[in-house]
């Protein structure tokens, strides 16, 4: 019993079994036989009475006896094989001269069933009925053992499983984690894909100076500090204060504008400072200025570098007192106003020649960002194009017209000196004569007043050949990812600070557009 409940491996525990059984019978031969559910009987142990395991014909054995005990679960003496009447039908008996046979079945606990047989073929007479008393117990005990021992198998099986079961859901659950991280990765590319953006409020284009226009615009906009958009005109120098006030916290206040080369200087006072009611003739009322009209909002003061010496001096005082003085009145009145200033002058030059107050260029400098020429930016000329046709179609309710190859490489080889606007206008003035829904080469010379490519210009890329292909947007990322990368030097930090993006981002478009 000791041996039996120490022992877990089910072979062993089936080897002391048989072995304990021929030590207490004196057996020639010793089998532990199982038959496991509908299984057919198998011999787990055959052993000698010397210990030796039995092999090739030495396993043969009455498997009918066997069977027989196991089925019927009632053990089985006999002194004489040959002469009992009950195996007289058992050939192997006869074929095995078995003399003396013992066999004992192994109490049914689960689904598996077995038998301890024990023979002779020696003599006659070798069990007793004490040995079958003694065999019994022993088939008692080893029953119990059989028992926990395969309980402990199952268990050991189930942990196995466990551990396998495990380690599957430990890899499942990394690759829905890398699945994740790739979702998450392509919803951010997807949310994020026009990093390099080609439209950002009404400005459109995608070249790296727009994308430091459009990083600018974000940082600026959330603070209150003055800005001065400087550009050609024609560049679209309102369209960045709108965007500074719509994104800004003052979105929601009033918007003004007024151009300080469109009105005299004598107006120019009234007009942003406003008038008291008998201030010059014709002055029959009060009236608020565009300082007092911006409040709480943004005020944008274009070409303020055609504003005259006097006036600047006012503007200065007002802008660093946040009050202006009405023309006629006695007193102040308090504005909280952003001021959003443009000029196509060369403001820092007017300074050293006299015509620009240094202390008026330093109040509305603050923030600075500079609008590139379109002849600098003809790549966005495509983008432009599409952006102003698809704009006409939807005013007019008509179908949108579109640019063949060869006409858009006109364009792109256009000087413009007029920048977008010219554009705009040109466009305009080209698709209200252009008869078919395609505007070709013709159009443009018969409706517009588009010239060949100037003197000394480089081809506009992807114009080499007379029937190129347009690009798609992807192709125009790689190729500003591969010009700001080749202007950097390699130095992708660099290049991000080019194209407006950071270098995170920068590195998942490489990664994206294959291009590591």
């Amino acid at each position: 019993n000791r041996s039996l409940n120490s022992t877990r491996d089910p072979e062993e525990l089936l080897g002391l079994i048989l072995d304990a059984a021929l030590e207490l019978t004196g057996a020639e031969r010793g089998f532990l036989l199982v038959k496991d559910g509908e299984a057919e009987l198998a011999t787990r142990q055959a052993r000698a009475a010397g210990g030796e395991t039995l092999e090739g014909d030495a396993l043969a054995l009455s498997r009918s006896i066997a069977a027989g005990t196991i089925d019927r679960g009632e053990a089985l003496l006999s002194t004489d094989a040959e002469a009992d009447a009950r195996l007289s039908g058992y050939e192997s008996v006869h074929d095995l001269k078995i003399r003396s046979v013992l066999a004992v079945p192994l109490p049914t606990r689960d689904e598996l069933a077995g038998a301890i047989y024990l023979d002779s073929r020696i003599g006659h007479r070798i069990f007793t009925t004490r040995h079958l008393e003694l065999v019994s117990r022993l088939a008692d005990q080893a029953a119990l053992a059989l028992s926990s021992s395969r309980m402990l198998e199952q268990i050991d099986e189930q942990r196995r499983n466990l551990l396998r079961l495990n380690k599957e859901l430990q890899r499942t659950v990394a690759v829905q984690r890398d699945e994740l991280a790739d979702a998450r990765e392509a919803l951010s590319l997807s949310r994020t894909s026009l990093e390099i953006r080609y439209r950002f409020e009404d400005l459109v284009g995608g070249t790296p100076a727009m994308q430091r226009v459009y990083h600018l615009i974000e940082r600026l906009a959330p603070k209150k500090l003055p800005v001065l958009v400087t550009g050609e005109s024609g560049t679209g120098k309102e369209l960045i204060a709108r965007a500074l006030h719509s994104k800004s916290d003052r979105s929601a206040g009033p918007f003004f504008t007024i151009n300080c080369a469109a009105v005299n200087e004598t107006l120019l006072e009234s007009e942003l400072f406003g008038y008291r009611r008998g201030a010059f003739t014709g002055a029959d009322r009060d009236k608020p200025g565009y300082f007092e009209l911006a409040h709480g909002g943004t005020l944008f003061l274009d070409e303020i570098g055609e504003m005259g010496p006097a006036m600047q001096a006012k503007l200065l005082g007002a802008i660093e007192r946040g009050e202006v003085m009405p023309v006629g009145g006695k007193s102040t009145v308090a504005v909280d106003v952003r001021i959003v200033a443009a000029t196509h002058r060369d403001l820092p030059a007017m300074i050293r020649e006299g015509g620009f107050r240094e202390d008026l260029y330093y109040r509305i400098n603050v923030g600075r960002i500079e609008l590139p020429p379109l002849s600098a930016r003809r790549e966005d000329i495509p983008l432009l194009a599409d952006h102003f046709l698809a704009a006409l179609a939807e005013e007019e309710q008509q179908p949108k017209k579109d640019l063949e190859p060869a006409a858009l490489r006109r364009l792109m080889d256009h000087p413009w000196p007029g920048n977008v606007r010219e554009l705009q206008h040109q466009l305009q003035r080209i698709s209200a004569f252009a008869r078919g829904p395609l505007i070709t080469v013709a159009d443009l010379a018969r409706h517009g007043e588009i010239t060949g490519r100037p003197a000394g210009d480089a081809p506009a890329a992807g114009s080499d050949a007379p029937d190129a292909p347009l690009e798609t947007l992807e192709q125009l990322e790689i190729r500003q990812i591969r010009r700001a990368l080749e202007r950097a030097e390699g130095n992708k930090t660099r290049a991000a600070e080019l194209l407006g993006i950071n270098r995170a981002t920068l590195f998942r478009k490489l990664k994206r557009l294959d291009l590591d």
